[in-house]
């Protein structure tokens, strides 16, 4: 395989389009050799492979200098990712998550209060019954729920 090619060459090397290829250039995510691409460098980074090289320090200025500009590549294919959406922050979807969970937990707990007095009506029995029964339950599955314990499988339902 050929160390070095012109656009068009490494498009057909990656069976993708030259004007695809011609935007990673313009990202900064191929690694290039003046006009040319480094072939090697380029699929380490498309292909999120490690760097192509031996178990070794990098032993000239070239090969520094190559390895440089591939973790650079990688760094601007992770941001490109990232802004197309295809990436997302670990510690964002965590925030994300644990804000959705407890909205759904406090959802959760309010439900008794906001449906008691319907309940009482079709039943009729006092809101106040209807409103601590259910609210003890309620409170008693999020707790088991917290625990990682399944409620209703310890009252033999199903999953």
């Amino acid at each position: 395989m050929q160390r070095l090619m012109k656009l068009s060459q490494y498009a057909t090397h990656r069976k993708v389009s030259k004007s695809y290829i011609s935007k990673l250039k313009a990202k900064g995510i191929l690694i290039m050799r003046g006009a040319l691409v480094d072939v090697a460098g380029s699929d380490a980074v498309l292909d999120d492979k490690p760097i192509p090289q031996s178990d070794q320090e990098p032993t000239t200025l070239a090969e520094a200098k190559r390895a440089v500009e591939i973790t650079k590549a990688k760094r601007a294919r992770l941001l490109f990712k990232k802004l197309e959406g295809s990436l997302v922050d670990v510690e964002e979807m965590k925030a994300a998550t644990e804000g959705r969970f407890k909205q759904d937990a406090e959802a959760i707990l309010n439900w008794p209060s906001r449906i008691s007095a319907e309940m009482a009506a079709e039943l009729g029995v006092e809101e106040y019954l209807v409103y601590t029964v259910l609210s003890k339950h309620v409170r008693q599955f999020m707790l088991e729920r917290s625990r990682g314990t399944n409620p209703s499988a310890a009252a033999g339902g199903t999953q």
